[in-house]
């Protein structure tokens, strides 16, 4: 009985003492244990991971531990050593391809035209006839030949640069996607991946760019995605939109496949863009202008390929125009 009467005066005590009163505090009764128990408080997710129940939930659910930012360290050195160390050694030798595009840059830092005469080309011409490809490489690898002169490390430099690159950007998708021991296990797979470590070492442009594009593209539109939920407009979201087009339209100067790969990316973002700012949040005005942004940043990017398209439609179809089988 005595027991019932503290309660019931410390229950009057704490509805007199106002809002600022602990209610938990108050049905703490002496002689009674745990009539309220304690609430933990939520463990916070970690930036960047899916939800603990969800199909990721043994990559994801992982707390800060001190080895993890130790481990990405080391694996980021090692995988620049795989890149840079001896790369006008190793791959041998340097195959046509590879000295078609890094003579061109030299050429253009010299002369602004290319080995055929073509002054600042937006499409280029490689060993054969028919054999005409986007000149996005050509450019980076004047920047290096310029720089450092006509050798075979200055070609491969810019590889070897996008390829760290994609490694980078691997783990920054990952880890927002997939969590911290998700995103190790991307950071090592691709860093100590054979192929890419191939194409990190060789100056083609199909090899080392198309990655780069396409997964600086997913990261752009994550982040553009990534505080969809705010009821709001503004650079915040515009900028990332603008970037993710500019991206998307620049890898048509990539490879000539790429336009292809571009054209998808493009339809990709403007999907995404439709369903996440219309369809789910009902904000018409803000689907609206940044959909406007993304397919103009795109148009933008792509307006060298563009041009090319126009005014050399036999070098830009080129390769679309061999026949290898006959039906």
């Amino acid at each position: 009985m005595d027991l019932l009467t503290n309660s019931r005066d410390n229950l009057i005590a704490g509805s007199a003492a106002g809002a600022g009163a602990d209610p938990v505090a108050v049905f703490r009764t002496p002689g009674i244990a745990n009539v309220v128990p304690h609430r933990k408080p939520a463990r916070a997710e970690a930036r960047g991971s899916v939800p603990s129940n969800g199909k990721w939930s043994s990559l994801s659910a992982s707390p800060p531990s001190p080895w993890h930012g130790r481990a990405v360290v080391l694996i980021v050195i090692i995988a620049g050593t795989l890149r840079f160390a001896a790369l006008d050694q190793y791959p041998l030798p340097i195959h046509q391809d590879e000295l078609s595009d890094t003579y061109d840059g030299y050429s253009v830092a010299s002369t602004g035209a290319d080995r055929s005469g073509d002054r600042w080309p937006i499409i280029v011409r490689g060993m054969g006839p028919g054999d005409y490809h986007p000149g996005l490489y050509v450019y980076l690898a004047a920047i290096t030949t310029g720089l450092a002169g006509f050798s075979v490390w200055s070609g491969r430099l810019p590889a070897a640069i996008a390829g760290m690159l994609t490694v980078l950007l691997v783990y920054a998708v990952a880890r927002r996607t997939l969590g911290r021991r998700g995103a190790l296990l991307a950071l090592a797979f691709v860093a100590f991946s054979p192929v890419h470590i191939l194409y990190s070492r060789q100056a083609h442009t199909g090899g080392c760019l198309p990655p780069l594009f396409i997964i600086l593209v997913v990261y752009l539109l994550l982040r553009l995605f990534n505080g969809s939920n705010e009821k709001r407009t503004g650079p915040a979201t515009w900028w990332w939109a603008i970037a993710a087009g500019l991206v998307v339209g620049l890898f048509t100067s990539a490879y000539g496949a790429a336009r292809l790969s571009a054209l998808l990316l493009a339809m990709l973002g403007a999907g995404l863009i439709v369903v996440q700012f219309g369809l789910r949040q009902r904000d018409w005005r803000r689907m609206a202008i940044t959909l406007g942004l993304f397919a103009s940043a795109v148009t933008v990017g792509a307006l060298p390929q563009l041009y090319a398209m126009v005014a050399q439609p036999e070098e830009y179809f080129a390769r679309a125009s061999n026949v290898l089988l006959p039906f």
